[in-house]
């Protein structure tokens, strides 16, 4: 089950597409943009217990997640005629996932912890 619904990205976002284009894209971003961020204990986590995570995903992650589908929609489905608007939503993006990466750091989730990326002659190590 997605943390999001098509729906809900449209109306955050104010998107104008088919909710059947967005499934996918959804799908994908919550592994490319929200497991990175939250972890993966974490986002198994929230459809056990989603009363402790009802602030986190409705104030950070729902917003982040919903721009960033935006965002990865409008990179699929348009040229550069639309390129200010692209690096508007990018912008959101980036404010949006620090929100959320702030909000994690608070300490108050259990099961997030904070990942710490190790660096070796310039490359980042998994």
């Amino acid at each position: 089950m997605s943390i999001i619904t098509p729906k809900e990205v449209k109306d955050l976002t104010a998107l104008n597409c088919l909710d059947n284009d967005l499934h996918e894209i959804i799908s994908s971003a919550e592994v490319k943009a929200i497991i990175p961020v939250i972890t993966k204990p974490v986002l198994d986590d929230i459809p056990v217990n989603p009363i402790i995570y009802d602030v986190l995903v409705r104030v950070y992650i729902k917003p982040y997640l919903a721009y960033y589908v935006k965002l990865q929609y409008y990179t699929q489905n348009f040229s550069e005629t639309i390129v200010v608007e692209m690096k508007e939503v990018a912008e959101i993006v980036e404010a949006k996932r620090k929100l959320l990466v702030n909000h994690l750091a608070t300490g108050i989730y259990p099961l997030y912890v904070v990942l710490k990326k190790k660096q070796i002659s310039g490359f980042l190590i998994k």
